[in-house]
């Protein structure tokens, strides 16, 4: 997925992409959260 010359600049891409992936498994987290409390409170409400 992440392929990387390793002679132009090979530390500051894997960096890059490195934040990338903590920012976007962050979100991918914070967005399973959200759902979850919503299923929650729809079985609240279902009772």
């Amino acid at each position: 997925m992440f392929i990387v010359p390793i002679r132009n600049g090979f530390s500051y891409l894997s960096l890059r992409q490195i934040i990338f992936l903590i920012l976007t498994s962050d979100s991918i987290i914070m967005y399973s959260k959200l759902q979850c409390l919503k299923f929650i409170l729809l079985n609240r409400n279902m009772k």
